[in-house]
């Protein structure tokens, strides 16, 4: 084997090397996206059940704390001994009266401080045309 053949079987050596290593590769970032995507697909299962498991019902208020119009929402769960068990949702949000239903701005504009507004039936209405 002459020079020419050593460097021909050096040159196969070190190709095969490099496509070995880019199929391995392949292999993996294949594999690490189809982990992705079933993640994806169980989790998106998972959180849509729990929101219609966790939730059976829920009211919206507005009411005027230190000044500002403030929404939230109280959310009823059925426990296991058919109790409905009411809690208050974790995040509260500052709004305009311009973010005010038209039909309760009136009322809303007028609340005096710590006085309470339900808008259930308006954001309920609104949760159906979003699902």
């Amino acid at each position: 084997m002459g020079i020419f053949g050593i460097i021909a079987s050096a040159i196969r050596q070190v190709g095969s090397w490099i496509k070995n290593k880019v199929r391995n590769i392949y292999q993996k970032i294949r594999t690490f996206f189809i982990n992705v995507i079933a993640w994806m697909d169980t989790s998106y299962k998972v959180i849509e059940s729990s929101i219609n498991a966790v939730i059976d019902f829920s009211q919206t208020f507005l009411q005027v704390i230190d000044g500002v119009l403030t929404k939230f929402s109280y959310n009823f769960v059925i426990s296991e001994d058919n109790q409905w068990d009411r809690y208050k949702a974790a995040s509260s949000k500052q709004i305009t009266i311009n973010e005010v239903p038209e039909e309760f701005r009136k009322r809303a504009s007028q609340l005096s401080e710590n006085e309470i507004l339900e808008i259930s039936d308006n954001v309920n209405n609104e949760m159906r045309l979003v699902l």
